[in-house]
C-alpha cells in the first residue's frame, strides 16, 4: 500500500506501515511513534476466528485517506471528460467508446490494486 500512495502523499506514508495496518495508539499528531507494534487483528464469530491479514481495518479513520490516495492514479488516468470520483463511487461521461475504455482500465488497475469491481452496482446508460 505505501508503495501505491508514495508518490501521492510522500509525507503520510511515514505513518501508515507497510502492513497497512493503522492504530491511534501509535500516531500522535500525524506522526508515527512506534509502527513495530501494529498486527492484524482477528474478527471472533462464534466459534470462527478470522484472521484479518491485510487492508485497513474498518473503522479506521485513515481509512477513506488512504483509499483516495491508493485510487488517486487511477482515477487521473481516465480519458472520459467527466470523471467525478467520491470515494469508491465514481462516474464516467462521455463517448460510449471512451469510457467503455475507461471501465475496462478501471477493472485491470483495479484488480493489480487489490479492488474488485462489483459490476452488480454499475450501470452504462447510453443517450
Amino acid at each position: 500500500m505505501r508503495q501505491q500512495m508514495g508518490g501521492n502523499c510522500p509525507k503520510t506514508t511515514k505513518t501508515v506501515p507497510n502492513n497497512g495496518y493503522h492504530n491511534d495508539n501509535n500516531v500522535k499528531d500525524g506522526c508515527s511513534k512506534n509502527m513495530a507494534n501494529i498486527s492484524p487483528k482477528n474478527l471472533i464469530y462464534g466459534e470462527h476466528v478470522i484472521h484479518s491479514a491485510r487492508g485497513v481495518q474498518q473503522g479506521d479513520p485513515l481509512g477513506p485517506l488512504l483509499f483516495c490516495l491508493l485510487t488517486r492514479n487511477l482515477s487521473k488516468s481516465l480519458q472520459s471528460p467527466f470523471n467525478v470520483w467520491y470515494l469508491d463511487d465514481a462516474t464516467l461521461g462521455g463517448d460510449f467508446e471512451l469510457v467503455s475504455r475507461d471501465f475496462q482500465t478501471i477493472v485491470k488497475i483495479g484488480a493489480s490494486l487489490g479492488l474488485e469491481l462489483n459490476t452488480s452496482k454499475c450501470e452504462f446508460v447510453v443517450c
